[in-house]
């Protein structure tokens, strides 16, 4: 298990840039509250309608590619979220780094 997974930022996560990794995790948890209750609405709809077998056949395929295309959305957009915030992160460390090279180059010259 990851330790975003349990909570804990992963490594390189400065007290800088520890709100955007706290603001992608709630991202991720308010889309996977979405993603939930799209599904439990989808199921719920497919329940209440009535109609014949092929009505009922054509709106429960029509309502699973409806969730997967959800699912698939919300996974592209939260690995994407992710990227971003590795990169910020990374973008971050480069300036420090950077920072710190130069106050060394300027105590040897």
């Amino acid at each position: 298990m990851s330790p975003s997974a349990l909570g804990h930022p992963p490594q390189g996560i400065t007290s800088k840039t520890r709100p955007r990794y706290e603001l992608l995790n709630q991202t991720n948890v308010l889309n996977e509250q979405v993603e939930q209750k799209s599904e439990l609405e989808i199921r719920g709809a497919g329940r209440n309608c009535g109609g014949t077998p092929i009505d009922d056949d054509v709106k429960l395929a029509s309502n699973n590619l409806d969730t997967l295309m959800r699912r698939v959305l919300l996974t592209s957009t939260r690995e994407i979220d992710s990227l971003i915030g590795k990169l910020k992160v990374l973008r971050a460390k480069i300036a420090s780094d950077g920072s710190r090279v130069e106050h060394l180059l300027r105590q040897y010259t």
